[in-house]
Parts: structure tokens; C-alpha cells; sequence
């Protein structure tokens, strides 16, 4: 049995600093999905009841390859002599999508890019947002969503690295 006890969602508010609590936040687990949206974990007792829970945000790395061709991405450009491009950006603004619902407003999230010497590069420094989405017959909800600051590139790559290659990734053939 967990020592924790399942929470949905991110609470930005119901921290009562007069508790006699001493907080205890992990750090949030890596992203579910190597490419396209996944989810993020961490677990805290930063609540009313000083409770440990679990805590899940909505998290994309990169888009996959098949979603690339709709999302026009720009690198951010690589200092000289780089064999790694850390960052990718969307130029335009897109609609984020989780399950069947599509965020309310538009974003140009950051992406982490790719490497052409094996190593792979992931989100280094996040933060996370609250979300409006819009679902199927008109229901709205509100999720977590990480935003992407800076990203590392590293060799202590996933198991499956095909996706981290910049063959996959298209290194050379994104515009700077």
C-alpha cells in the first residue's frame, strides 16, 4: 500500500504556513512519453492536512514525429561548434492537447531538442502552469501543464534513445 494518497491535480493555494508541518516535496519525476504529451510526478505534503499525496502534471518533451510536420519549430540557435541543439521552439502559437480536449488558448511552448553525437537532451529547469481545456460537449477542465525553461543535453539517456537521435529529430533540416 502507498504511503501517499492519490491527488488529481496541482494546488497553488491551501498551504497554511502557521501548520506544524515541515514540507516535503520530491522533485517532479521525468516525463511519462519520450515525444508527444505525457504525464509528471512528484509527491508532497504541501496541503491543508500536511497529507503525503501524489501530484501529476501534463508534460511534452518534443512532438513526435508525425505531429512535427503540423508545428512549424524554430532552434534556438546552437553555439558554435555544437554537435547539440537544446532547444527547439514553436513559431506559432498552437492549442495544447490532452485526451480529446484542446487548450483554450494558444501557446509557443518550448521543446527540447536533439543531438548529433548520441547524446540525448532533456528539460533541465521547469515550472508549472495551470491550464484551461476545453473538452467534448462543452465541458471544461483545468490541468497542470509543464512549461519548459532550459533543457541539458547528456549521455545518461532512456532506454529507447531513437527518439533522442537527431535523425529523428531532423537536427540539420530545422530552420535557426
Amino acid at each position: 500500500m502507498a504511503a501517499y494518497r492519490q491527488e488529481e491535480t496541482v494546488s497553488f493555494d491551501g498551504w497554511d504556513r502557521s501548520l506544524n508541518c515541515i514540507e516535503q516535496t520530491t522533485e517532479w519525476g521525468a516525463c511519462s512519453q519520450s515525444c508527444g504529451m505525457g504525464l509528471s510526478t512528484r509527491v508532497t505534503n504541501k496541503n491543508r492536512r500536511c497529507e503525503m499525496v501524489k501530484q501529476s502534471r501534463l508534460c511534452m518533451i518534443r512532438h513526435c514525429d508525425n505531429q512535427q510536420d503540423q508545428t512549424q519549430l524554430m532552434q534556438l540557435a546552437p553555439k558554435k561548434g555544437s554537435k547539440c541543439q537544446r532547444m527547439a521552439r514553436s513559431e506559432t502559437a498552437v492549442h495544447l492537447t490532452y485526451k480529446n480536449c484542446t487548450s483554450v488558448q494558444a501557446y509557443k511552448p518550448r521543446y527540447c531538442g536533439s543531438c548529433i553525437d548520441g547524446r540525448c537532451c532533456t528539460p533541465h529547469r521547469t515550472k508549472t502552469v495551470m491550464v484551461e481545456f476545453q473538452c467534448a460537449k462543452g465541458k471544461t477542465t483545468r490541468r497542470p501543464v509543464m512549461v519548459i525553461l532550459t533543457c541539458a543535453c547528456h549521455s545518461h539517456c532512456p532506454q529507447d534513445n531513437a527518439v533522442w537521435q537527431s535523425s529523428e529529430m531532423g537536427y540539420s533540416g530545422m530552420r535557426l
